[in-house]
C-alpha cells in the first residue's frame, strides 16, 4: 500500500504534537460542544492563535482564551444567574472591536441561563456571527 501511513506519522487528536496537556486540553474544549459549552468555531479560532504562539506556555494558553472569548458573547433575557448588566459590563470591558451582544428574548428562545432552553438557537447564531465576520468580511 503505497500510500498508507505508519502509526507514527498518523496524529489524529493530537493537535499540538508534544505537548500533551495542549492536545489534551484542546480536546476537552472541543467535546464541550456537543452540550453547547462551546462552539467549534470558536474553540478553532482560539487554535489558530495557539498553533501561532511562539512559545507553548500556560500564558499563551490562557492569552488564547481570552482573546478567542472576546469576540462574541450572548445572554439570555430571563437568565437567574447572571443579570443583564453584569453580561452588559463584560461585553463592555472586552477589548475586542469586532463584538457583538446577543440578547435572546422568550419568544425567540435561548432566554435562559446558558440557553439552556434553546441551545440550538444560540450555536446557529454564532455560527452566522463567525460567517458574516470573518468569511465575508
Amino acid at each position: 500500500m503505497e500510500n498508507a501511513k505508519t502509526h507514527s506519522d498518523v496524529h489524529y487528536f493530537m493537535y499540538f504534537p508534544g505537548n500533551y496537556r495542549w492536545s489534551a486540553g484542546f480536546l476537552s474544549m472541543l467535546s464541550c460542544s456537543t452540550w453547547g459549552g462551546a462552539d467549534i468555531g470558536e474553540v478553532d479560532r482560539i487554535g489558530q492563535i495557539l498553533k501561532a504562539a511562539p512559545k507553548q506556555t500556560d500564558e499563551a494558553w490562557f492569552d488564547a482564551c481570552v482573546k478567542g472569548a472576546q469576540e462574541t458573547h450572548a445572554h439570555g433575557a430571563e437568565d437567574e444567574q447572571v443579570p443583564l448588566a453584569d453580561a452588559q459590563a463584560l461585553f463592555d470591558a472586552c477589548g475586542s472591536k469586532v463584538k457583538t451582544l446577543r440578547v435572546f428574548t422568550p419568544e425567540e428562545g435561548g432566554a435562559q441561563h446558558c440557553m439552556r432552553d434553546y441551545a440550538v438557537l444560540d450555536v446557529a447564531e454564532m455560527w452566522n456571527w463567525f460567517e458574516d465576520k470573518l468569511v465575508r468580511n
